[in-house]
């Protein structure tokens, strides 16, 4: 590569890096990781052991990502504009290293800078790189050094024992950034399998790769023992496997897969194309005896390596006990450079145009959908952290360090309710407390017995969480927003909410003391119907103050839209100075059906429901004492199974309240 097509090309790379992943640079504080990682940096040597220490009965064991992070709080404090710098500029990196393979194997530039920027977009790249505590693109960095290690001494820097060596180091990097890079071992069996099969046709070329793979094999063994040896200097400090330790089900793979082929069909049909076109390049070089321009056996096995390499992930990760999309990032990327590969490959052999327009339609429209899925995300998870550390700023502002901060968007036994106390403590106001009150908003928050089970939160802390509620002076922060797509962003979409629940029930006396939201227009496919939109997008918060001595109502089992499912039940505060009066209806779907009222665990009134008027019942006049009510539908219905939306969950009838009065 001669120096001017070198200067192009880091040009261009530079170029892609500043379009598509500088933007990472404006986010800041965020609930989910972040605090977890500035805490143990900034108290480096509290936490230098368990770090170290494999033996702490967690089942993971990744020292190196630990010690990356902390390594980033050393140097650059909490300024995370650099954080993102460091971790933008490994992915792209990452991405040039791969570009320079395929630009030194087929002279062009065009070849390298193309697969740069198939790499730097996709469905899997917001997420890994425009959030702080991702693994991924370390192990990703770590992992294509390794393999540009193997495939040519690192363009033909290391060779011999010092090219083994800097293998066995970049395999133990790579295993202590992400365990699942222990598939390498899966792509040096399919490079003994494959060179078998080349010797069978090619007898010396395929004996010297064949050799070349068992000797991986080798150092990979060698790299695994290494591993090992950390485990036996330590004493085992405990023992909960329960975050590896669950049940591996065809329904668990079923639901795995419709969410990875949903939400990133760019990378299945990547995955799909890159197999089949090497697949098809194998038999035309090994069976068909047809030469193809620049060949050569050691690149073909390779890339076939290389192609079941992402297969075994992305397999891999269907086993897993839930799907995030960030996940498939070393997949994604292995598989557009297998694609690109064996399509450059193959369109100027043999095939005719038409083949040549349905692979270069096919690279378009994963690559549009990658770009459009990417702006939707990064642009939800800057919006979304902006808003997130200027409504803790303001919390400490105006709270002046006294009054609790309610969060109502997160259950209590959330991590972003742990995660956001730190963020106080470090910004400096965590005096009062932090706790969750969603679990006890939406009975949405706790529908998920396997999350539960993992956290070991049990029914009698979740009853315990209605004491929880705000008290005068206490501050309610709800973060508001309009994120309807379909894609996925762990902590942040999808989600809509307008207003505080606490407030929109009218549940307290309270005081706005700030809010602020960020909207922009954003392309998605709707998450009620899946149809495409494009329309303004926003996410902000709004921060009350508590003014009221005690919630005037009490709701467990409405949700937020105002549905109830079998049973909802609503306690009344005994200092109302007014009627309280419910309103109940019954959709058209969910015709006949029978609402049965209990006041005070007597049968108070039934309505029995034939078309969907809207009846009022009065349940307690005024000045009446305290009351609890239960709401009770003899059926509920669907509408995920009577196929008329993605809604799975059982509705039995609308509920709302009439205004109550401000209490006395």
């Amino acid at each position: 590569m001669s120096r001017k097509v070198f200067c192009i090309y880091i040009g261009c790379s530079i170029l892609v890096w500043a379009i598509f992943l500088s933007p990472a640079l404006f986010s800041g504080w965020f609930p989910l990781d972040l605090p977890a990682l500035v805490k143990i940096g900034s108290n480096f040597s509290d936490w230098f052991d368990w770090i170290v220490n494999p033996n702490t009965g967690s089942g993971r064991y990744v020292p190196v990502y630990w010690l990356f992070y902390a390594l980033n709080y050393y140097i650059f404090g909490a300024n995370f504009s650099l954080y993102f710098l460091f971790v933008t500029l490994l992915y792209i990196s990452s991405a040039a290293i791969w570009g320079a393979v395929l630009l030194s194997l087929r002279r062009s530039v065009f070849w390298g800078v193309g697969l740069v920027v198939l790499i730097a977009v996709g469905s899997p790249v917001a997420e890994s790189v425009y959030t702080l505590g991702k693994p991924e693109p370390l192990a990703c960095f770590f992992v294509s050094l390794f393999l540009i290690v193997f495939f040519n001494g690192a363009f033909g820097v290391l060779r011999g024992a010092y090219r083994n060596f800097a293998l066995v180091l970049l395999f133990l990097l790579s295993l202590w950034s992400k365990e699942t890079s222990l598939a390498l071992v899966g792509f040096a069996v399919t490079g003994v399998f494959v060179s078998l099969l080349v010797r069978r046709v090619r007898s010396e070329a395929g004996q010297l790769i064949f050799v070349d793979y068992l000797r991986l094999l080798g150092v990979l063994f060698i790299g695994a023992l290494i591993s090992r040896v950390p485990y036996y200097f330590f004493e085992k400090a405990g023992n909960d496997p329960s975050y590896v330790s669950y049940e591996v089900s065809w329904s668990l793979v079923r639901d795995n897969f419709l969410f990875y082929v949903a939400q990133q069909p760019d990378v299945f049909l990547f995955g799909l194309v890159s197999a089949f076109l090497l697949g098809y390049l194998f038999w035309r070089i090994y069976f068909w005896r047809v030469k193809c321009e620049g060949e050569d056996d050691r690149s073909v096995v390779f890339m076939i390596s290389l192609c079941s390499l992402g297969w075994a992930f992305y397999l891999a990760l269907l086993m897993w006990r839930w799907p995030m999309p960030y996940y498939m990032l070393f997949p994604a990327l292995l598989f557009k450079v297998c694609a690109v590969y064996a399509g450059g490959k193959v369109l100027e052999g043999a095939l005719r145009s038409l083949p040549k327009l349905v692979f270069y339609g096919m690279v378009f429209c994963a690559t549009a959908y990658g770009m459009l899925s990417m702006y939707y995300v990064a642009l939800s998870q800057v919006q979304y952290s902006l808003v997130y550390e200027s409504a803790l700023r303001s919390y400490v502002e105006k709270s002046g360090g006294s009054g609790r901060l309610m969060l109502e968007s997160y259950p209590f036994y959330s991590e972003q309710v742990g995660g956001t106390g730190d963020v106080l403590e470090f910004l400096g106001g965590r005096e009062s407390g932090v706790w969750g009150l969603a679990d006890a908003l939406d009975p949405a928050q706790v529908d998920k017995p396997d999350l539960l089970k993992l956290l070991g939160v049990t029914k009698a802390d979740l009853d315990g969480n209605y004491k929880n509620f705000p008290s005068k002076g206490d501050y309610v922060l709800a973060f508001t927003g309009r994120k309807v797509g379909t894609w996925f962003l762990r902590g942040v979409a999808p989600y809509y909410q307008e207003e505080s629940l606490l407030k929109k029930w009218n549940s307290y006396e309270m005081e706005l003391v700030s809010e602020k939201e960020l909207s922009a227009p954003a392309f998605f496919f709707s998450l009620w119907d899946s149809s495409p939109k494009i329309e303004e997008t926003s996410v902000g918060y709004k921060l009350y103050r508590i003014l009221g001595e005690e919630p005037r109502q009490v709701w467990r089992g409405l949700y937020p839209d105002g549905w109830g499912g079998k049973e909802v039940s609503l306690k009344v505060n005994s200092s109302f100075d007014s009627d309280v009066v419910a309103k109940i209806s019954v959709p058209d779907f969910g015709l006949p059906n029978t609402i049965s009222i209990f006041k005070d665990g007597i049968l108070f009134k039934e309505l029995d429901f034939r078309n969907t008027d809207e009846k009022t019942v009065v349940l307690a006049m005024y000045g009446d004492r305290e009351h609890e009510f239960r709401f009770v539908a003899r059926s509920t219905v669907s509408p995920f199974e009577l196929g008329m939306n993605k809604d799975r969950r059982d509705l039995g009838f609308m509920l709302s309240l009439s205004q109550v009065s401000k209490i006395k």
